[in-house]
């Protein structure tokens, strides 16, 4: 006969899920010893060295165990309902690894907000709970799977690039540089699309980043970046532009220009180190200083600017001589490059240091990259010289320069101060929910740009030739900016909780979604401003438009002071919608001295008018369903653009032969 087999039921069990308050914790340098002293059902055994956020009591006081509801339970996630009068212990009898991950949502709030899993009892994992009625969603997320993802995904795009790359070389011929518009269409085409190309690297490489390093992680890395950006534009004082515009005007002149140039690049780095020197000694005095790993990574950008520098001039020289693929594709190369180096950062455990100590292995091999090719395809059909160092040049290039050195410096200091200042009122985590929020405003800044790239060369020639001419295009310009702001506006703050999710996880919500919601409505007038400012630079505004952009960042430095300190985020973004505001109201004052009535405000009322109509949509919709709103907006939005006429028949007639056969058919009635 089949031998027995006894079972036994533990009765002394414990539950799958269960709660204890916070007093009932016991921290011991020996879990072991610690479990045959103290009754799990009525203690929380936690290592000392855990760093609990929370004081533990000198005395524990046990208590009694209460079960809680396991309303779902996966392989990879477990979601737990409990109920806590005071601060509590939820404790999950499942096994602790670090890959888990916990999101609580109370039942008086919206979204979830990760919370900080530890373990307990040796094995158990724990969350601590504030009183109310929580869910707690445990979530296994190891970063093995995330960064084996991204790796699938670099591949891929490396094959797409290498493709591309040989399509081009299969079917470009460098054989007819008198045809202008083969020539532009080739220097303005492929650095286009080798931008979008990276783009969606950086920002696939940031949603790794964002999950690996947390929002405080990220926070400090973002405010690494915003200083190192302003000794970046005094190092490289507007020599690129210099260097690409006079030796585009004079190649004979060429190789003179960029040695000056280099030696001069290499004397500003010298001169700004001190200076960097002195910020952070002045910087770590204050009563918040920088964290040390932030200060590490901005100098070890820092060092990195040295040879990106040099390279950046290496890119100009390119442009100048008409070879804008060349840096593009070198530029998607060192992309490749820098995310496979700061992935190998992360999978180390290196951190915001070891993915800034990639952008200097990044910036070497760029230089490097560029030159050879620069050795291949560039000096030799540039007129032979033999150049050397002229102070009277340099000083020279000094003069020219500054304005534009300027103006950058400004532009980068308004974005800077706010991520600086935030980090000194409300600390790293704020700046790294900031951080993910403009991470997505930024990458639409692509489409004013490249527009306004578009424009600039047939304004500048307006501006001198034709002036009812530059009045008419820039108005079409403003129009069309704002026909594309007002429903990218509205769909990002519609889906700005699972844009912010997905770029960073749980982790940064509901703060990015917060401020996302904010920002997105700065677009309008940025986009307005990137392209009135060059419309000001085409008259010869570029005093002006310095005296602007400082105003821009008085009023960001004296609103952060106010506002930031009580309101922190959400002051953060309205100082930025508020600063492109007043930034708009000056250019706006300046343009309409020097081109008499533009009709600009009567071009925005009505794209601004079917942007209204589109949002009270969205906002009737979203409760029944959110993609239902979507599409229900962008309808309601063509159909206000077709009744209000938005676009006048002259204008509809200037767009006609950009427009495919089939809808120049449509709207050419519109035109007659």
């Amino acid at each position: 006969s089949d031998d027995a087999v006894e079972v036994y039921e533990n009765l002394h069990v414990l539950p799958r899920a269960f709660t204890l308050p916070i007093s009932a914790t016991v921290e011991t340098d020996d879990v072991a010893a610690a479990l045959l002293e103290y009754d799990a059902h009525r203690y929380v055994i936690l290592d000392a060295g855990s760093r609990i956020q929370y004081p533990v009591f000198s005395i524990q006081q046990p208590a009694s165990s209460i079960k809680q509801q396991v309303s779902s339970y996966a392989l990879n996630d477990v979601i737990v309902t409990a109920t806590v009068s005071e601060t509590s212990w939820l404790v999950v009898t499942d096994s602790y690894s670090d890959d888990w991950r916990a999101y609580a949502s109370h039942i008086d709030q919206d979204g979830e907000q990760e919370t900080e899993v530890y373990l307990v009892d040796g094995n158990f994992r724990a969350v601590l709970l504030e009183p109310g009625v929580w869910t707690v969603r445990f979530s296994y997320s190891p970063d093995s799977v995330k960064i084996g993802l991204f790796v699938t995904f670099l591949a891929g795009m490396l094959l797409l690039f290498l493709t591309g790359l040989y399509l081009w070389r299969s079917f470009y011929r460098e054989d007819d540089e008198s045809n202008t518009v083969r020539r532009v269409a080739k220097n303005s085409l492929a650095p286009i699309v080798l931008n979008l190309f990276n783009q969606a690297i950086i920002l696939a490489f940031a949603a790794v980043m964002a999950r690996i390093l947390g929002p405080r992680g990220n926070g400090r890395y973002d405010t690494a970046v915003a200083v190192y950006l302003w000794f970046e534009t005094i190092v490289n004082f507007g020599l690129d532009a210099y260097l690409m515009r006079e030796a585009a005007r004079d190649r004979a002149r060429a190789r003179q220009i960029f040695v000056n140039a280099t030696a001069l690049r290499l004397l500003l780095f010298a001169v700004a180190t001190p200076l960097l020197a002195g910020y952070l000694l002045g910087q770590q005095g204050l009563a918040e200083p920088l964290a040390t790993e932030t200060v590490w990574a901005l100098v070890l950008l820092y060092v990195g600017l040295l040879p990106g520098s040099v390279a950046n001039g290496l890119g100009s020289m390119f442009r100048a001589c008409e070879k804008h693929e060349y840096p593009a594709a070198v530029q998607t190369v060192t992309t490749i490059i820098r995310v496979t180096l700061g992935m190998l950062a992360l999978s180390g455990g290196l951190g915001v240091i070891g993915i800034a100590s990639a952008a200097i292995l990044t910036n070497v091999a760029t230089l490097i990259i560029l030159v050879v090719a620069a050795r291949r395809l560039l000096w030799p059909n540039l007129p032979p010289g033999r150049p050397r160092v002229v102070s009277v040049l340099q000083r020279s290039m000094l003069s020219a320069g500054w304005p534009l050195m300027t103006a950058i410096l400004l532009q980068q200091l308004f974005p800077g101060l706010n991520i600086l200042l935030l980090q000194q009122f409300q600390g790293d985590m704020a700046v790294g929910w900031y951080g993910a929020a403009r991470r997505w405003v930024d990458a639409l800044v692509i489409i004013p740009s490249f527009s306004t790239m578009a424009v600039f060369p047939v304004m500048s020639r307006q501006a001198a030739e034709d002036r009812s001419g530059l009045q008419r295009s820039y108005r079409l310009s403003v129009k069309l900016l704002m026909v594309t702001a007002m429903p990218a506006a509205v769909i990002v703050a519609l889906l700005a909780a699972p844009l912010v999710g997905l770029l960073g996880g749980g982790e940064y919500l509901p703060e990015g979604a917060v401020i996302l919601r904010l920002l997105i409505w700065s677009i309008p007038f940025g986009w307005f401003n990137s392209l009135t400012n060059y419309v000001l630079i085409a008259l010869d505004r570029q005093r002006y438009v310095l005296a602007a952009s400082g105003a821009r960042v008085l009023f960001a430095i004296a609103a952060n002071f106010l506002a930031v300190p009580t309101l922190g985020y959400v002051a953060s973004a309205l100082i930025i919608i508020g600063g492109e505001l007043v930034l708009a109201l000056l250019f706006y004052a300046d343009v309409r001295r020097r081109l008499g009535s533009v009709g600009i405000l009567r071009a925005q009322v009505r794209p601004a008018l079917a942007g209204l109509a589109m949002g009270g949509a969205v906002w009737v919709l979203v409760d029944i369903n959110p993609i239902l709103a979507l599409l229900g907006g962008l309808i309601v939005y063509l159909a206000a653009l077709l009744l209000l006429r938005v676009l006048t028949a002259e204008e509809w007639q200037m767009l006609a032969p950009v427009l495919p056969e089939r809808l120049r058919r449509i709207v050419s009635p519109r035109s007659n």
